[in-house]
């Protein structure tokens, strides 16, 4: 995880996160974010949720950090709690988490070639890496793998469009 502990106090250190932080106290860390396309890519975005508010706040490291969304609403049910994300609690880097995707992608949905990969590192209830391969048929094959023991979760496969109720015109 010193990769990724790295990057968040790179995120923290600097004077655009610690401009946006003074006016967001007790807001705090809740998601690693990347899409990779053809090869793994450096950059990571950062999520933080801000609890008063309600609202995300995004960063893109690279080189150097970006805002790139400010007090965004918050995808979530109501009732629902964004939890943090402690990194003391991770302890699958993201290689290894990818590996382990790439193997049940590889053995339960073989038939479907991922054209992108979507990797979510986040807190729900526990610790998880959630990567999502898009395939070239328009589908999402989603596993959930646990970020301290490395154990798959779950997995699905779910078809992003629904083609059978289209009529043609």
């Amino acid at each position: 995880m010193h990769n990724l502990q790295k990057t968040l106090d790179h995120v923290q250190q600097s004077p655009v996160f610690k401009a946006w932080s003074a006016d967001h106290p007790a807001s705090y860390l809740s998601s690693f974010f990347k899409i990779i396309e053809q090869e793994d890519v450096e950059w990571w975005q950062l999520d933080f949720y801000y609890p008063k508010g309600d609202t995300i706040t995004s960063f893109i490291v690279d080189d150097q950090v970006k805002l790139v969304t400010k007090d965004a609403a918050v995808f979530k049910k109501t009732k629902d709690v964004v939890q943090a994300l402690d990194l003391m609690h991770v302890s699958l880097d993201v290689k290894k988490a990818l590996s382990v995707a790439h193997h049940v992608q590889q053995e339960k949905y073989h038939t479907e070639k991922p054209s992108k990969t979507i990797i979510l590192l986040q807190t729900l209830s526990r610790p998880l890496w959630n990567i999502s391969f898009l395939t070239n048929t328009f589908k999402l094959v989603n596993i959930r793998i646990d970020a301290q023991s490395g154990d798959v979760l779950e997995d699905s496969l779910v078809p992003l469009f629904d083609f059978s109720h289209q009529q043609a015109s």
